[in-house]
């Protein structure tokens, strides 16, 4: 495969998670799952609980941001709410929803599902009710993490704004190629009016 080729799978792939992203965090209840990416720089907070990570000095009190947010994670799977409630009975709290989750990623994986069974250090976002909330896979439970989805929605408008200023150029850079070639045309007919050919034949029709 070619740099150019490899590139464009690159950019392609990070387009379709930008819109997996966006349709966790807006729209239809759905859930979300993130995992740590395959960094080696990541290694030491893999696995771990925030009680672990606090206890090597990676998380304080009041500093989780540190270490837990979205550009050390890859989101690996979006799914429907709905879904999972139409197949599980007495889904009535959120906890309930947390605990199905983790049953359903450890022992009934769908098949389109390639991450690792659902793990310490893994993150789950929930969209409900149009809320958005994070929830970190503890050691013994889920630790909500308010700081990583606020994160995660600064980051999907600072996209959208981009992805606005992109589109708003390329229009800008239509209208002006219009323009110009517009210009170009209106000059040519100025220049032509005295074009020897054009005199020639203005002299016989009159």
């Amino acid at each position: 495969m070619s740099e150019k080729q490899r590139a464009a799978e690159n950019r392609d792939m990070a387009d379709k998670k930008q819109m997996q992203e966006t349709a966790l965090l807006s729209g239809a209840d759905k859930y979300g799952i993130y995992q740590l990416k395959d960094d080696p720089e990541l290694s030491r907070l893999r696995f771990k609980g925030t009680w672990s990570l606090k206890q090597a000095g990676i998380l304080k009190e009041n500093a989780e941001a540190v270490a837990i947010k979205p550009e050390n994670y890859d989101l690996v799977y979006v799914g429907d709410l709905s879904e999972l409630k139409a197949k599980t009975a007495g889904l009535y709290t959120q906890e309930d929803t947390l605990h199905a989750l983790f049953e359903e990623f450890n022992i009934y994986q769908p098949k389109d599902y390639t991450g690792h069974s659902l793990s310490v250090g893994d993150i789950v976002v929930l969209r409900e009710d149009g809320k958005n909330t994070a929830h970190y896979v503890d050691s013994t439970d889920y630790t909500e993490m308010p700081h990583f989805i606020h994160m995660l929605e600064n980051r999907r408008e600072k996209e959208q704004e981009t992805n606005r200023a992109r589109s708003e150029g390329r229009m800008t850079g239509k209208e002006s190629l219009k323009e110009k070639l517009a210009g170009r045309k209106d000059l040519a007919a100025e220049v032509g009016k005295d074009h020897p050919t054009r005199k020639r034949q203005k002299e016989m029709s009159l």
